[in-house]
């Protein structure tokens, strides 16, 4: 689909990927929350793949890619409540949890890598408050008991190996290329 992005950021092959993966492990959620979703492909292409979905969540903390989420929505093959929240996820508190969480988060630590001279670009690449594993724990707090989170992360990231021995319930279900989809669920 020609989705509608903004000129400073493009969503990549590993977007599909991550909605195709998690709508084939879980394809009965009824209730989905993409956590920066940028331009909404991820949650769009999980939800147009689940069975019967009731809502989409689109969180997303950048006021710039808001115009972005409201056209693609029309790529949605299904009439169900969307909700679009421009907010941070440590700020995010909808008093309720989802069946199904997906992400494809910042892959870069602002200290590693190559700045880019493009702030809006810069805050989609980088973590700005958080990084990895405290993005998962708050993520986390918003599913469901018996819901699942699915996201993606670079190898070499070394919050992976700290998730994957510290925090019960996730483990690695599948690599893209130097990408690995992470997924939790409660033991």
């Amino acid at each position: 689909m020609d989705y509608h992005q903004p000129r400073f950021y493009h969503f990549s092959e590993d977007s599909i990927w991550l909605s195709k993966k998690a709508s084939e492990l879980s394809p009965n959620a009824c209730s989905v929350l993409d956590i920066g979703c940028g331009s909404g492909v991820v949650g769009i292409e999980t939800l147009n793949r689940l069975k019967s979905p009731k809502e989409l969540i689109l969180l997303e903390p950048q006021v710039e890619f808001l115009e972005y989420i409201q056209n693609n929505l029309e790529f949605i093959k299904r009439n169900i409540e969307v909700e679009i929240v421009n907010q941070t996820l440590e700020r995010f508190n909808p008093g309720r949890k989802y069946d199904l969480i997906v992400s494809n988060p910042p892959y870069f630590n602002p200290k590693e890598s190559r700045p880019s001279s493009d702030i809006n670009r810069l805050k989609c690449r980088t973590f700005e408050n958080l990084n990895l594993f405290d993005f998962v724990q708050i993520a986390i707090g918003h599913l469901n008991p018996s819901g699942e989170f699915y996201f993606l992360a670079r190898q070499e990231n070394p919050d992976v190996k700290k998730i994957l021995s510290e925090l019960k319930g996730f483990k690695v279900i599948d690599q893209f290329k130097d990408v690995l989809l992470l997924n939790f669920v409660h033991e």
